[in-house]
């Protein structure tokens, strides 16, 4: 479509003023909130690095931009650059939602209400209307080269305006898009250079694939495991189940049924089944739902004010639950649903830090001991405990980290602390089947490949009646998909990719 020299101008005018206002609003608020926005970028798992000096870059090259876009002889130079700034924030996004093992908070301002998926479709919206700006401004030119030949204001060329136009807006994108996955690798090179320990990885500790489903992508989540069936639930929606049998050939939907006066907020509910029966949890509100397997009708328990903030289940009227007190930071308890009691046990988790996110960790509880398991996510240590919620064990994983590398920022506005900086994850989950604790790692040992490392999800076996470290296995990813999840039931592995659900058998050694 061709558009007379006015409705050009006008066009490429609206753009560069909707950028003027995005990069003004944008530089504003992070120079007023600048510790807030400090501390994010300190938590990204691509920037931590780079922190100080992108804490002023950023908003200063917008404000830049900003100014230059106001000027007419500067406008094509500008949107090239602010071309190339939004390339790298979609980039950024990308990285962060694709890549990355861990997934900070968003930027602040009004875009912080956005999800990353939004944000991104924020972001690639301003990319499109910096290429519709480019591209107007170089018809533009085109007709100048008709009747100059010669170099065009950014000094390419002019033979062909056009193809050079395009030919510009390639190499931006590319380069702002390299950039941003260079940064990423370098900081994912350092977070994970090998430590100074080894793994035993025995020839065959898992059988080929036994059975294998495929699914609806990134749609379910594992809801639980029975003596007879395999679980899962539509993410975000946990009233909504998918039933398997162990051979993954036969399945049903199911579709919970709560009493009517209940609304629940579904993307906070948590789902458990077991062979107890099916629990709904919400520590916010806090509420039980609970039933059997039979009917799939949950009747409610009023928990009153016994707020938690997750939830294992024990037995039919016992919770393990975490709970977060200002003073005291994270505690373990156990919830007694007929007495509507908690007693907590501020010993079972140690503090080394903050007592918040340095005893942060995974919680499951292994029925054929009757022993709960808590694994740190940042320290090579579980602990076990009993249902009184008595510390029977405490063992250490073979990784050499001993305390969590927190650092915390505090935010002077309203004397909230976070985390300065993503900790290093030593422990991702821990599942138990018997004696054995399968325990997903993420540090890489002396005798393990960078390559190698990054083409699975390892494993390490643990027996838990004496604390000592067996052997390791990867899961291996499948067309570069890693694991979502994973589960152990009558010796049989069971891994959720992102689109499909996998079966195989652990082969004792």
């Amino acid at each position: 479509m061709k558009f007379s020299i006015q409705t050009r101008n006008n066009i490429v005018s609206i753009i560069c003023y909707l950028y003027v206002v995005l990069f003004t609003y944008a530089a504003t608020s992070k120079f007023l909130d600048y510790e807030n926005f400090r501390i994010q970028l300190g938590q990204s798992p691509i920037l931590t690095n780079f922190t100080g000096i992108i804490a002023y870059g950023i908003p200063a090259i917008e404000l830049l931009i900003a100014i230059t876009l106001t000027i007419n002889k500067l406008r094509t130079i500008a949107l090239y650059a602010s071309l190339g700034l939004m390339t790298a924030f979609s980039m950024y996004i990308i990285t962060i939602l694709k890549l990355s093992d861990f997934v900070p908070c968003s930027c602040g301002g009004i875009l912080e209400r956005m999800g990353w998926t939004e944000h991104l479709i924020f972001n690639l919206v301003f990319v499109a209307l910096g290429i519709i700006g480019i591209i107007l401004i170089g018809q533009d030119l085109k007709k100048t080269s008709n009747s100059n030949p010669g170099t065009n204001k950014t000094g390419f060329y002019n033979n062909n305006p056009k193809k050079q136009t395009l030919i510009q807006i390639s190499i931006v994108l590319l380069l702002s898009s390299g950039f941003v996955l260079s940064l990423f690798f370098y900081t994912n090179y350092k977070n994970h250079l090998s430590g100074s320990f080894i793994r035993l990885f025995p020839p065959h500790p898992i059988s080929e694939v036994k059975a294998k489903i495929s699914l609806a992508k990134d749609q379910f989540q594992f809801a639980g495991i029975t003596k007879n069936y395999i679980y899962l639930h539509k993410k975000g929606n946990p009233l909504k189940l998918l039933q398997l049998n162990f051979n993954l050939s036969k399945t049903d939907t199911i579709i919970l049924k709560i009493p009517k006066k209940y609304q629940l907020n579904l993307t906070r509910t948590e789902i458990a089944i077991n062979d107890f029966g099916v629990f709904l949890t919400d520590g916010t509100k806090p509420i039980l739902l609970k039933g059997n397997t039979g009917n799939w009708k949950l009747e409610a328990v009023d928990l009153k004010n016994n707020y938690f903030n997750s939830a294992e289940i024990i037995d039919s009227s016992h919770l393990a639950i975490t709970k977060l007190l200002p003073q005291k930071g994270r505690l373990l308890g156990i919830l007694n649903t007929n007495t509507l009691t908690i007693r907590l046990n501020p010993l079972a988790l140690e503090k080394q830090v903050d007592g918040i996110f340095c005893t942060d960790g995974y919680m499951h509880y292994n029925p054929d001991l009757q022993k709960l398991i808590y694994s740190y996510y940042y320290r090579n240590e579980y602990v076990i405990l009993n249902n009184d919620l008595r510390i029977t064990d405490k063992y250490r994983t073979i990784d050499t980290t001993t305390t969590a590398k927190i650092k915390l920022s505090a935010v002077k506005k309203n004397n909230q602390r976070s985390l300065a900086t993503p900790p290093p994850i030593v422990n991702r989950r821990s599942i138990s089947e018997g004696r054995w604790l399968y325990n997903q790692s993420k540090a890489r040992a002396k005798n393990e490949s960078q390559s190698h490392f990054k083409s699975g999800s390892v494993i390490d076996v643990y027996d838990l009646k004496t604390g000592i470290y067996t052997y390791s296995f990867y899961i291996p990813h499948i067309q570069k998909q890693a694991l979502i999840d994973y589960r152990v039931k009558n010796n049989q592995l069971l891994v959720l990719y992102p689109d499909q659900l996998i079966r195989h058998e652990i082969i004792k050694n």
